[in-house]
C-alpha cells in the first residue's frame, strides 16, 4: 500500500517471541495486559503471573529483553490492567476486584502502610496527562461511585462522585469520560457535573462495549457502533473526538470494522482490529481471519498504513497499550551498517585471468530457473559478525573512534509508543526509519519505491549531513537492487549517488580488470572500502560479472535462449546498455573530482583516477558518438595519468585521426591540415572524433592568407557548404584583386559547382566590386529573365502576376502610386517577386548589358507573357531611347500614369530614386538600389540617407553596349534639361491625345500642369475633335492670359529701354563734345595700314587716355542712375533690353 510522506510509517518489531519461555508456571496462560518504560516491559498472565523483562546484552552479542523477575498474585486471578506511573517509579494492577501497588522495576508489593490494597475495584484510571512536579490523580471505580486519590509522597483520599454502572473510565486534566451501558459521559472534576456525549451504539439490536482513550489533553476519542449487517457480521464503528466541554475537536472518523483496541501516538490513530477476513486485507479470495493494525490520521476515514504480522509469528495480535513514556526497541542500529570495512575486488590469480583465457564452461549458463526477471539467491552471510571499521566519509575514508561496545546508551536504539501482544509474544509498533522503511521495501522486491522514497527523503534533507551517510548505503543497495534487474541506467546513477568506488564497477568487466589491477601499480589485490551492511553482497559478487548478469536475466526462448535470435538481440541490447551505464558513471566521476578533488578520498587516488581515465578512453574509443569523442579527445589532450601502454592499440586500431591533427595544428602546416580535413570529410580516412571537418576546413581557410590555397579549398567547400565557401571567395579578393578575365573563369567554375551560387558571387561582382565588364552584366540580367520566365511557366506563379496587374489596374488609387511601387509592397513576398524587383533595378541602373539582345528575348516569349512583363519593357524601351514606344507601354499597358510623368521630368527614368530607396529599406534590396541611384544621384547621401553613399565608377567617357553610354553624375543629380523635358512631356501628350477620351482627363490634366512650356498654337491642332471645349478650357485661358501679359511687359520694358538709350546719349554726347573732333581717312590697304598705325599712336597718345577716363566715368554715372531708379535687371529683361539697344 501506497504510503503518505506526512505521515509516520510503522513496522512490527518483535521484542519477545516467547513470554513463557524459561520462566516458571503454566505454558497454557495467556498475555492480559502489558505495560513498557525505558528499557523495561512489564506483563500480565491470565495466571495471575506478573513478568519484567529488561532490555539487556546477551551471550551471542546481540541485545535483547531478557527475564529478570517473576511473581504470581496469590489469587492466580487473571491480570485485567496494568498501569504505569513514572514520575512515582509505581505500578497498578487490577486483579479480580483487587487493587494493588507496586515498586518499579521489579514489581516488589508497596507496604500496606505506605499504600494499601483496595478490595470491590471495578475500573481504575490515572491522569494520562499530569502537570510537571503535581501528584497523580487516581480515579477507582466501585460498585457505589468514582472515589477520587492522589498518588504523591503520600496516597491521600480527596472526594467520592456517586455513581453506578460505569463501564469504562479515562482521565485527562481536570475532565473524566466514562461510559455507562447506553452513553459516554464527561465528568466536570471541578464541579462534578455531567456532560452526555452520545449513546454508544446507534443500532437497538446491537451493543458494543465502550472504547475511550486520551487523545490529547483534556480531549477524548470514543468509538461508537453504528450500524450492522442483517447477520451481524459486519459492525460499523465511528470515532468521536471530544474536549473536556463535550465540544467535538475533530471530524468523525469510520472503521469498517470495529476496533478491538485504539491509542494514539502522536497525531495519529492507531487501531487494531481482529478476526479481519484476509479478503478484506489483500483483496484475495481467502478467508482465513487475521489480526490487523490500521493507521489513520484524526478526523480522517482513510487508512493511510495497514499492517499484519508475519506468517511465523506467534500467534495473532490480541492487545494493544499504548505506552505514552516510550520504550526502546532493540533493532540493528544504523551505525552497525555504516561503519566501512576494508574489502578486496578479487584475487590477484582472477585479475590476471583475460577473457581469451577464461574456461568456455564459465562464460554460460543454464537455462535459468523461473521467469527470470529475478535477480540471483542472496549471497550467504559469512559466519560471526562482520568486523568493525570506520564510519564513511563523503569524500574519502577517515579514521573514527568506533569502540565494540554494543551496549553503550539506549539512545542509539529507535524508541516506540506502541505495544502489542499475542497469547505468548510482545511487539512493538516501530515508526519506521528510513533505513528501515527502504530495506523492507527492498526485501520485498519494491525496488522503484524504495528508489522513490529515497529520493523524496534526499530532496528534503539534501542538507542535512548526519543522514548523508544513510543515503549512500540505501543508494548501494538499491544500485545493486537495480543491477541485477537490468535497469543499468537507475543502477549506475543510484551507484554514483552511493558513492561506490568505480574500480568495483569496472571489474564487473572482465577485459577491464588487468587495467584496474595495472593501475594500482602493485600486485597486491585491489582493496576497497565498502559498508559492513553489504560486505555480504559484495562478497557473493566477488565473481559475477555484466556477461553472468546479463544472461541470468533472459527469459525462457525456444529453442533457447542463446540460439534463438530475440534472446541474442536482447543480449546485445542489455550489455550495450551496460556499457553506457559505466561510460557515464565514469564521466559523472571525471566531473565530480573537479570540485570535490581538494577533499582527498578517492577522488584524489592516483590509482583510482589512472584506472577511471584509462578505462574511459578505452571506452569511447571504438565509438562513434560525438559526445563521447569529445570527452575522449579531451581526456588525451587534459589527463596525465592514461597509461599509453593499455590505450594505444586502441586509438591505432580505430583510426584517431584527430591525433594526427593535433599534432599538425602546432605545427601550424595548415595546408597539410587541410589535406587532412578534406579527405576525412570524404571519406577516404575514418576518424569519428573529428566532428564536422568541413567546419575546420572553413575556419582553416578563414585565417589563411594564401591567396591560391583559399580559393582552391574554397571551390571544394562550395560543393558543401554554398554560404561559407562563397563567403570566402568574397573575401579572398582582399588578399589580392582579381582581374576582370580572372572573375570571369571563377564565375565559370563556380557555375559548374552551384547554379545558385555562381549567381550570388556575379551580384557581389556587379552589385559590390563594380565590375564594368559587359559580359558580366549581361549574365546578371540574362539570369534574372531567365529565372523570372521560368518561374512565370508555372500557371499559378503567371496568374499571380496577372492579378497584381488586373488588381492594379482596377484600383482607384493608381493614379497616386506608381506600379512597381504596388507591386513591391502591396503583393505578397515570393522568390519570383524578388528576382522581377532585382531584374527591374539592375535593367535601370546598368548601363552595360545587351540591350538589343534582352529586347528580342521578350519580343520572342508569348504575347501572355509579354503583357505581364510591360514594366520591363518600358524600361528596356527607355534605355533605347524609343521613349515614345516607353511612354506608350507606361501609359496604355501599365496605366502608371505617375511613373509616365516621372519619366518626362527625369529625362527617360521609369525608377525613381524614391521608389529604390523604398525598396531598399523595407525589402532588404540595398545593393540593387544602389545601382539605381548610380545613375540617379551625384554620388552624395540618398535621401534621409536610407541608401549609403553610392560611388560611380564609371565615367561619362565609358564605353557602354550598343551605344549606350554611362551617364556622368551631373547628369544625374538634376532632372533632365528643359528642352528634353519638353520634348518628352510632348510625347506624353501626344500619347495620351492618341487614347482618345479615355485619356482625357490625364491629358487635361497635363495640360494645366504644363501650360508654361507648351505653346497653344502647337496643341490645339493635336486635340482630337471630338473632345469637349472644357478639357482645354483652362489650358487655352491660362495660355491666352499668359501671352497677352508677356505682350504688355514688353512693350513697357521698351519704353523704359527707349528713355535709357536718350539719357546715356545725352552723357555721351557731353563727354564727346569735350574730347573734340578726330578725323580718319581710309583707302583700300593703305587707309588698313594707316588706320593700325593711327590706332597704335592714340594708344600712346594724351588724347587716348582722356577717352579711357571718359569712357569709365559715363560708366559709373550709367550704374548710379540704374541704383537710383531701381529698375528691373532680371536677365530676361536685361536680354530684351540689350535686343532693343
Amino acid at each position: 500500500m501506497e504510503r503518505s510522506a506526512d505521515a509516520v510509517n510503522y513496522a512490527l518489531s518483535t521484542l519477545i517471541s516467547d513470554v513463557h519461555h524459561g520462566a516458571e508456571g503454566d505454558a497454557r496462560a495467556e498475555i492480559s495486559c502489558v505495560a513498557a518504560l525505558d528499557k523495561n516491559i512489564y506483563i500480565g498472565c491470565s495466571n495471575g503471573k506478573l513478568m519484567s523483562y529488561t532490555l539487556e546484552d546477551s551471550i551471542d552479542g546481540t541485545t535483547k529483553y531478557v527475564l529478570t523477575s517473576h511473581k504470581t498474585l496469590k489469587s492466580r486471578s487473571p491480570i485485567l490492567s496494568l498501569q504505569i506511573v513514572p514520575s512515582q517509579s509505581k505500578a497498578i494492577v487490577l486483579s479480580e476486584d483487587t487493587l494493588s501497588f507496586l515498586s518499579l522495576p521489579k514489581l516488589d508489593p508497596i507496604p500496606s502502610d505506605i499504600m494499601r490494597s483496595m478490595k470491590n475495584v471495578l475500573h481504575f484510571a490515572i491522569n494520562e496527562t499530569p502537570e510537571p512536579l503535581e501528584p497523580v490523580g487516581l480515579a477507582i471505580v466501585k460498585r457505589t461511585g468514582i472515589a477520587f486519590w492522589e498518588m504523591g509522597n503520600k496516597f491521600k483520599f480527596l472526594h467520592e462522585f456517586p455513581i453506578q454502572g460505569v463501564m469504562h473510565v479515562r482521565r485527562s486534566g481536570p475532565s473524566l469520560c466514562i461510559a455507562d451501558l447506553d452513553t459516554y459521559i464527561i465528568v466536570n472534576l471541578k464541579n462534578l457535573s455531567q456532560i452526555p456525549i452520545h449513546p454508544i451504539s446507534l443500532s437497538p439490536t446491537w451493543k458494543i462495549l465502550p472504547k475511550i482513550e486520551v487523545f490529547r489533553p483534556d480531549q477524548y476519542i470514543m468509538v461508537v457502533c453504528t450500524d450492522t449487517s442483517d447477520d451481524y457480521q459486519r459492525v460499523d464503528t465511528m470515532g468521536l473526538v471530544v474536549n473536556g466541554n463535550g465540544d467535538p475537536t475533530a471530524n468523525p472518523m469510520e472503521w469498517k470494522t470495529m476496533p478491538e483496541h485504539i491509542c494514539v501516538d502522536e497525531e495519529q490513530i492507531v487501531s487494531l482490529h481482529l478476526d479481519v477476513p484476509t479478503s478484506t486485507i489483500n483483496g484475495e479470495s481467502d478467508q482465513e481471519h487475521n489480526s490487523v493494525i490500521e493507521v489513520r490520521n484524526p478526523g480522517q476515514s482513510a487508512v493511510l498504513q495497514s499492517l499484519q504480522l508475519p506468517a511465523n509469528a506467534s500467534g495473532k495480535v490480541r492487545l494493544m497499550t499504548l505506552a505514552r513514556n516510550g520504550f526502546a526497541v532493540p533493532v540493528n542500529s544504523r551505525q552497525e551498517k555504516l561503519l566501512l570495512v576494508p574489502f578486496s575486488l578479487w584475487n590477484r590469480k582472477e585479475s590476471n585471468v583475460t577473457q581469451s583465457e577464461q574456461p568456455e564452461e564459465d562464460s554460460k549458463f543454464d537455462e535459468p530457473i523461473g521467469s527470470g526477471l529475478t535477480p540471483p539467491p542472496t549471497p550467504k552471510k559469512p559466519t560471526g559478525p562482520p568486523s568493525r571499521g570506520k564510519e564513511h566519509d563523503r569524500t574519502g575514508s577517515r579514521n573514527r573512534n568506533t569502540g565494540n561496545d554494543v551496549s553503550g546508551s539506549l539512545t542509539r536504539f529507535p524508541t516506540s509508543r506502541v505495544l502489542l501482544a499475542s497469547r505468548s509474544a510482545i511487539y512493538a509498533l516501530l515508526p519506521s526509519t528510513l533505513l528501515s522503511q527502504v530495506e523492507e521495501m527492498l526485501d520485498g522486491g519494491k525496488v522503484k519505491d524504495a528508489a522513490a522514497l529515497l529520493a523524496q527523503a534526499q530532496a528534503k534533507h539534501a542538507k542535512d549531513d548526519d543522514l548523508a551517510a544513510d543515503f549512500r548505503y540505501l543508494n548501494l543497495r538499491i544500485g545493486i537492487a537495480f543491477l541485477f534487474q537490468t535497469a543499468f541506467e537507475d543502477a549506475g546513477d543510484a551507484l554514483f549517488r552511493g558513492d561506490l568506488d568505480p574500480r568495483w564497477l569496472m571489474g564487473l568487466w572482465e577485459e577491464w580488470r588487468v587495467v584496474v589491477q595495472n593501475s594500482s601499480k602493485s600486485s597486491s589485490p585491489v582493496m576497497v572500502d565498502i559498508y559492513s551492511g553489504l560486505q555480504p553482497t559484495f562478497e557473493g559478487l566477488k565473481d559475477t560479472t555484466i556477461k553472468q548478469i546479463v544472461a541470468n536475466y533472459s527469459p525462457h526462448l525456444k529453442p533457447s535462449t542463446s540460439e534463438s535470435s530475440a534472446g541474442q538481440e536482447l543480449q546485445r541490447t542489455l550489455e550495450w546498455s551496460a556499457r553506457e551505464m559505466l561510460c557515464k558513471y565514469l564521466r559523472k566521476f571525471r566531473t565530480r573530482r573537479q570540485y570535490v578533488g581538494e577533499l582527498g578520498g578517492m577522488y584524489t587516488d592516483e590509482a583510482v583516477n589512472r584506472a577511471v581515465d584509462t578505462v574511459s578512453v578505452m571506452l569511447y574509443a571504438p565509438t562513434s558518438g560525438p559526445e563521447e569523442l569529445q570527452e575522449l579527445r579531451s581526456l588525451l589532450d587534459e589527463s596525465l595519468l592514461i597509461s599509453i601502454d593499455d590505450v594505444r592499440d586502441q586509438l591505432i586500431e580505430n583510426g584517431h585521426i584527430q591525433s594526427l591533427a593535433r599534432m599538425l595544428e602546432k605545427r601550424n602546416d595548415h595546408s597539410t591540415l587541410i589535406e587532412l580535413y578534406v579527405n576525412v570529410a570524404e571519406g577516404t580516412w575514418r576518424d569519428p572524433s573529428i566532428s564536422d571537418p568541413v567546419a575546420k576546413v572553413r575556419a582553416l581557410l578563414s585565417n589563411s592568407k594564401d591567396r591560391a590555397l583559399v580559393q582552391k579549398h574554397a571551390l571544394w567547400l562550395l560543393k558543401r557548404d554554398r554560404h561559407n565557401g562563397l563567403k570566402l571567395l568574397i573575401r579572398n579578393e582582399s588578399r589580392g584583386a582579381r582581374s576582370s578575365d580572372e572573375d570571369t573563369k571563377l564565375l565559370a567554375q563556380i557555375r559548374e559547382i552551384d547554379e545558385k551560387a555562381a549567381t550570388e558571387f556575379l551580384e557581389y561582382l556587379v552589385l559590390q566590386k563594380k565590375s564594368l565588364e559587359p559580359s558580366l552584366h549581361t549574365q546578371l540580367v540574362t539570369g534574372y529573365l531567365g529565372s523570372l520566365l521560368k518561374h512565370m511557366e508555372d500557371p499559378k506563379i503567371a496568374e499571380l502576376h496577372r492579378s497584381a496587374l488586373s488588381e492594379y489596374l482596377s484600383s482607384a488609387s493608381r493614379s497616386s502610386r506608381p506600379f512597381l511601387f504596388y507591386f513591391a509592397f502591396e503583393t505578397p513576398d515570393s522568390e519570383h517577386k524578388q528576382i522581377r524587383l532585382k531584374l527591374a533595378m539592375v535593367l535601370q541602373g546598368s548601363n552595360f548589358y545587351d540591350l538589343e539582345g534582352l529586347r528580342r528575348k521578350l519580343r520572342v516569349q508569348e504575347a501572355s507573357l509579354r503583357s505581364l512583363l510591360c514594366l520591363e519593357t518600358a524600361i528596356l524601351d527607355a534605355k533605347a531611347s524609343d521613349h515614345k514606344a516607353a511612354l506608350s507601354v507606361l501609359v496604355n499597358d501599365l496605366q502608371d500614369f505617375v511613373s509616365a510623368e516621372a519619366y518626362c521630368s527625369l529625362g527617360g527614368r521609369v525608377i525613381t530614386p524614391k521608389i529604390a530607396i523604398a525598396i531598399a529599406d523595407r525589402l532588404g534590396l540595398a545593393n540593387w538600389a544602389a545601382l539605381v541611384l548610380t545613375s540617379e544621384s551625384s554620388g552624395g547621401d540618398a535621401v534621409n540617407g536610407n541608401v549609403g553613399r553610392s560611388r560611380r565608377q564609371a565615367s561619362s567617357h565609358s564605353p557602354g553596349v550598343n551605344g549606350i553610354r554611362g551617364g556622368t553624375p551631373s547628369d544625374a543629380a538634376s532632372p533632365a534639361e528643359p528642352r528634353k523635358a519638353m520634348e518628352l512631356t510632348r510625347m506624353l501628350l501626344e500619347v495620351y491625345m492618341k487614347a482618345g477620351e479615355s485619356r482625357a482627363i490625364e491629358a487635361s490634366r497635363l495640360l494645366n500642369a504644363q501650360a508654361v512650356n507648351l505653346d497653344p498654337a502647337d496643341i490645339i491642332p493635336q486635340v482630337p475633335a471630338g473632345w469637349s471645349l472644357d478639357l482645354v478650357s483652362s489650358f487655352l485661358h491660362r495660355s491666352f492670359r499668359r501671352s497677352l501679359h508677356e505682350v504688355y511687359e514688353g512693350q513697357i520694358l521698351k519704353q523704359l529701354s527707349a528713355g535709357q538709350n536718350l539719357q546715356t546719349s545725352e552723357l555721351a554726347f557731353e563727354a564727346f563734345a569735350a574730347a573734340g573732333a578726330m578725323v580718319e581717312e581710309s583707302n583700300g590697304d593703305e587707309r588698313d595700314e594707316f588706320r593700325e598705325a593711327n590706332r597704335e599712336e592714340e594708344s600712346s597718345s594724351p588724347a587716348a587716355d582722356e577717352l579711357k577716363e571718359l569712357s569709365s566715368r559715363i560708366e559709373e554715372k550709367l550704374a548710379e542712375k540704374h541704383r537710383s531708379d531701381n529698375m528691373d535687371t532680371r536677365p530676361h529683361d536685361t536680354r530684351a533690353w540689350k535686343r532693343d539697344q
